[in-house]
């Protein structure tokens, strides 16, 4: 396909790779280096992510106590979240792990009241070796899709959003990619788009 003489798809590929270019190591959470998660649904830890791979690695179990973990993720200005990758899950006994997820800054309930409030999720899922599709697969579609919250399909585009992670047997620990797009404003996609017509019809003259 040509446009003024000029080869369409090439221009238009061009353009999507200026736009969509991210780094392979974005942010995250490493409780090894960082500390420990917020165990207060009310005031979970806040992270900011970056268009990119963003890493959660935690340790959760149900020794003396149960080992809650809430973080609220935040989105970067025409962010979205577009797959929730399980890397890791290291486990003894216990295979299985949950999350859950609300939109907002915080939680709306404690995890003792999960059994009546569960309707406020807007989504959750088991994960761990054996859950869904294992060590490498996508939470995400499975959170949406779950019964009893919510729900949801596709990325999650809301500013910010907080999970709650928790492990009521032996203890785990996992990492989660949280993967992040940055979608252009139509507007940016326009004038981009112009910008790199123009050049090549600078160069064809």
């Amino acid at each position: 396909m040509t446009l003024l003489g000029i080869h369409y798809r090439p221009v238009f590929l061009l353009v999507l790779v200026s736009l969509g270019a991210t780094s392979s190591l974005a942010a995250g959470w490493n409780e090894d280096i960082d500390g420990d998660l917020s165990g207060d649904y009310q005031n979970p830890t806040q992270i900011a992510l970056v268009p990119g791979v963003n890493t959660i690695r935690a340790t959760s179990g149900a020794v003396a106590t149960t080992d809650l973990e809430y973080f609220r993720l935040d989105l970067p200005a025409q962010g979205q979240i577009d797959a929730i990758i399980l890397r890791v899950f290291e486990a003894g006994f216990d295979n299985t792990a949950f999350i859950g997820v609300q939109e907002g800054t915080s939680f709306s309930f404690p995890a003792s009241e999960a059994f009546v409030k569960s309707a406020e999720l807007l989504g959750w899922a088991h994960f761990g070796t054996f859950e869904g599709d294992g060590v490498g697969g996508d939470l995400l579609p499975i959170m949406g899709a779950n019964f009893g919250a919510i729900g949801f399909s596709g990325p999650l585009t809301a500013p910010s959003y907080t999970f709650w992670a928790q492990q009521q047997g032996d203890p785990v620990t996992y990492e989660l990619d949280f993967i992040v797009s940055s979608v252009p404003e139509p507007g940016t996609l326009v004038a981009a788009l112009a910008a790199v017509l123009g050049s090549a019809c600078r160069r064809r003259r």
